[in-house]
């Protein structure tokens, strides 16, 4: 059995009411603006916004390599609360891992407090690499939904 890595928390403050940043997460357009750090873009997604709803991506690098998961979401309370699963595929479509996904939004004077806590299932020790990148990749991401939402924002 394959060692699995601890958990990746990361938080940020995003100055934005809560609706706002919970509403980015809502609709496969809005996915492919923002979730994905840089330089990798998000060409395609699927989400279906209910509890079971398939949650889809695929990443792709600026040299055109893709990177798809597959995955649903779990619990959605909007705005305050969502969890979802995915699992990266390897080039020949295996499972690399399961990252299952705790988002948590909380409004404070007009400003979010957003959490994310992911753990890891891996399902082949080559896989373990990816998850230590999670961090800086949660980061990269969480900087792209800043902008994003900051520009919705009137004025």
């Amino acid at each position: 059995m394959t060692d699995q890595p601890e958990p990746t928390i990361v938080t940020r403050r995003i100055a934005a009411p809560r609706s706002l940043v919970f509403d980015a997460w809502t609709s496969a357009e809005k996915i492919r603006r923002w979730f994905a750090p840089r330089p990798l873009t998000m060409p395609e997604a699927v989400v279906e916004f209910v509890p079971g709803g398939r949650f889809e991506l695929c990443m792709r690098t600026p040299d055109g390599q893709l990177f798809p998961a597959r995955g649903h979401f779990g619990a959605i309370v909007a705005p305050e609360r969502l969890e979802f699963t995915l699992i990266p595929q390897s080039p020949g479509g295996q499972p690399l891992f399961t990252a299952r996904t705790i988002v948590t939004f909380d409004e404070q004077h007009g400003a979010t407090s957003l959490s994310a806590r992911q753990e890891y299932e891996i399902h082949t020790p080559a896989a373990l690499l990816h998850t230590q990148g999670a961090r800086q990749g949660w980061s990269g991401t969480l900087d792209n939904l800043e902008r994003e939402v900051a520009a919705q924002l009137p004025g």
